[in-house]
């Protein structure tokens, strides 16, 4: 990997804004350095040239706010702790966006789920599925089921409601 310092070099350490190279010659980092690696602000690029991350760094970490990148054409903007997603954030994933606490790269508070823009599911959430109280949506905004869901699926309780599409209760 090379550098080209923008700014200043410290012997020994580099700091200062710098650009880093892949050893194909893209770039792999644009941004400040402090005693050799990322800190504060900056943008990781993967071999292809793509953007990885944008935002801020610590210890050469993404930490603080940030937007990631996936290679499979997925984002996820928010909070990013020692370089996972910890915090609020919005993941997004073709046609589904998660709007969520997220902890250890996992949704496991409370959030929404959006399918198509439309909001699909809000409630509570563990390992990125629907589990505890929460409200599931038809596609027309009206509620569909109301109550307990377990790993994803509503369960059926005399605390839960489930509603047809006439918003009529089925039971």
């Amino acid at each position: 990997m090379s550098a080209q310092n923008t700014q200043n070099t410290q012997i020994g350490h580099l700091e200062g804004a710098m650009t880093l190279y892949h050893t194909n010659g893209i770039i792999k980092y644009r941004g400040h350095l402090q005693g050799g690696v990322p800190h504060g602000l900056g943008k990781l690029y993967r071999e292809n040239g793509d953007f990885h991350f944008v935002g801020e760094f610590k210890d050469g970490k993404p930490h603080g706010q940030g937007k990631y990148y996936y290679s499979n054409g997925d984002t996820y903007e928010g909070i990013i702790i020692n370089g996972k997603r910890n915090g609020y954030g919005r993941y997004f994933s073709n046609n589904w966006i998660y709007q969520a606490i997220f902890i250890d790269n996992r949704i496991d508070k409370v959030g929404q789920i959006y399918r198509d823009n439309i909001l699909y599911y809000a409630g509570e959430i563990r390992n990125d599925k629907p589990h505890g109280f929460g409200t599931k949506y038809n596609t027309n905004n009206t509620v569909k089921y109301r109550g307990m869901f377990f790993d994803g699926k509503f369960q059926i309780t005399f605390e839960g409601v489930a509603y047809d599409d006439d918003d009529m209760i089925m039971f």
